[in-house]
């Protein structure tokens, strides 16, 4: 199936190529029928400004960097080949996150077996299946930020001894390539700098503390100035669809960012829950309002459980099974990056009155921290030797959320 509100150039290269989708084109063909039209559009500035490409306009364009090589490998086969080339290339990003997030939560927890289900639990949302098995620029910020968060719990981990520069770098080429995804991703770098802050500043009067952080820098600046000059040549493409919008647009609102958020719509919040969880295609549909209920319910156990998680630790009446400072670092991630992307919606209302520009999917980059998050606080509620249950209990639901999420697309995109 294909979209009607993908771009133009898309769904003509659908409709004229969909025969094909078992078969390669004529032999001796050197070149898709469709794929000349493309080429001439791409010699054109106002061409490559299309309906298509305007959502994408301000995003920095790794994922489709990466995306060029498997296409061009299929560039004589259906656009449903072509297509699905780009898709795999998403597939990989996915595996990038899940296996990062197994990695860090081994340092945070003693217990694999809620450290499979952490990894189960990102694998398995609805939401992040779906977009890191699709073309979009999204799977390449859930896989980069996995990687990132791991290194960053891996250089937490090792407090008060320091990782080497090796570590040190990785993290900042990491952050960087984060960053050539979307722009969200610069809600990560307080993470970054906490860990390879505090961690300098124990030991600043040495060289190698020095050496450390050098070798971050120098990783990271080479992508940051990329990326810096990407959005400030989007901007300007912006500022001028902006001012043909203005007519069209909302009066901006006067308040701060603290009131804006003090006034919060409740109506808002549940959409965020919503796109979070289970609204699939261009979130034309989604879970019916009775799941939406039970995913709901589940709330409020799980901010009771890490309470009970933190308080039983706190007063010694649990083994230390998972280590604090993991757990504060993981919250603080929730937490910088949920202000980040509420930020984003606040500056896009305020400047331009333009409201419901953010869905839940721009948290998926926190997924990894939140799944930890959850094994600590229902795995903290039973003995050590009950905890394979929790972890099993929890990859179950997860598995029959993703399988509800497929009969949702499945019913939507056939049933009819």
């Amino acid at each position: 199936v294909m979209s009607a509100g993908v771009s133009s150039e898309m769904f003509r290269s659908w409709t004229v190529t969909q025969h094909y989708w078992r078969d390669r084109y004529l032999p001796g063909t050197r070149v898709v029928p469709e794929e000349r039209e493309l080429a001439e559009l791409a010699r054109r500035d106002d061409a490559r400004l299309t309906d298509g490409q305007m959502p994408a306009l301000s995003y920095p364009g790794l994922f489709y960097d990466v995306g060029v090589v498997p296409y061009l490998l299929f560039r004589h086969a259906s656009i449903v080949t072509r297509v699905f080339a780009v898709r795999c290339v998403s597939v990989l990003f996915g595996l990038l996150a899940v296996l990062c997030t197994f990695a860090a939560a081994r340092r945070v927890l003693d217990d694999p077996w809620l450290a499979f289900a952490a990894a189960a639990l990102v694998a398995l949302q609805p939401v992040e299946s779906q977009q890191t098995a699709a073309v979009n620029n999204d799977a390449a910020l859930v896989g980069l930020s996995g990687l990132v968060f791991y290194l960053q719990i891996r250089l937490l981990a090792a407090w008060p001894a320091q990782a080497g520069w090796k570590e040190h770098a990785l993290l900042g080429a990491a952050a960087g390539l984060a960053l050539l995804t979307k722009p969200q991703a610069v809600a990560l770098l307080p993470g970054c700098a906490v860990v390879v802050g505090v961690g300098w500043w124990r030991v600043r009067r040495e060289r190698a503390a020095w050496v450390r952080l050098g070798a971050c820098a120098a990783a990271f600046a080479p992508f940051a100035v990329v990326a810096a000059i990407d959005l400030l040549a989007s901007a300007r493409a912006w500022a001028t669809v902006n001012q043909a919008l203005q007519p069209h647009l909302a009066a901006p609102v006067r308040a701060n960012f603290a009131a804006w958020l003090w006034h919060f719509d409740p109506r808002r919040a549940r959409w965020l829950f919503r796109t979070f969880w289970g609204q699939f295609g261009w979130i034309e549909f989604g879970f019916q309002r009775e799941w939406f209920d039970w995913l709901q319910a589940m709330v409020p156990p799980f901010f009771v459980a890490l309470a009970l998680a933190v308080l039983l630790r706190a007063v010694g009446l649990a083994r230390p099974w998972w280590r604090r400072r993991g757990l504060a670092f993981a919250l603080g991630t929730i937490l910088v990056t949920g202000a980040f992307i509420l930020f984003t919606e606040y500056r896009a209302e305020a400047s331009l009155g333009v409201k419901d520009v953010i869905q839940g999917r721009n948290f998926l980059f926190a997924l990894p921290a939140l799944a930890i998050a959850v094994a600590i606080a229902f795995g903290s509620l039973v003995p050590a030797r009950l905890r394979p249950s929790v972890a099993a209990i929890l990859v179950t639901c997860a598995a029959a959320a993703n399988l509800g999420a497929l009969a949702t697309i499945a019913r939507y995109h056939y049933g009819n």
